[in-house]
């Protein structure tokens, strides 16, 4: 990638790029913000402001907001659907991920071992997921804060 969309995907807040990389969205919702907010200007300076009040990192849009960007007027039934369980998840990272990133940190301090800290986050923060679902959540999670930290 390059260009705005570039900008789009490494400037992302980065609890929401690892909830869209969750979600296996991450490409898509940089093309449909590219599509529907960025490639409408003609200028340079248009295009740059429009990124960065997307992102929340502009002056007069200091904050990030998931459903601010994506165009919900103007999509199908099955992209509808499809942004609003991306939207959760969203929400659901933004909630969640630092309370369960502290549970991990602090029971590595300690000297946990792996499975139990992942137990302790599935019954938790998971309780109401499918076991497998729930582990392979808390793995991906955990991923993401050794890569994060490494």
């Amino acid at each position: 990638m390059v260009g705005y969309k570039a900008m789009l995907s490494d400037r992302l807040p980065h609890v929401v790029n690892i909830a869209l990389k969750w979600c296996e969205s991450k490409g898509r919702w940089v093309e449909h913000v590219y599509n529907t907010q960025v490639k409408i200007y003609v200028k340079k300076s248009d295009k740059d402001y429009a990124v960065r009040c997307v992102l929340g990192i502009a002056k007069r849009h200091p904050e990030f907001n998931f459903n601010d960007t994506i165009d919900w007027n103007n999509l199908s039934k099955d992209d509808n659907s499809h942004w609003k369980w991306v939207s959760d998840w969203v929400n659901w990272f933004q909630k969640s991920f630092c309370d369960i990133e502290n549970i991990i940190k602090t029971s590595r301090l300690i000297g946990k071992l792996e499975n139990d800290i992942i137990k302790e986050v599935c019954t938790t923060y998971l309780k109401d997921m499918e076991q497998e679902s729930a582990e392979k959540l808390t793995k991906y999670i955990l991923k993401n804060i050794d890569k994060r930290y490494a």
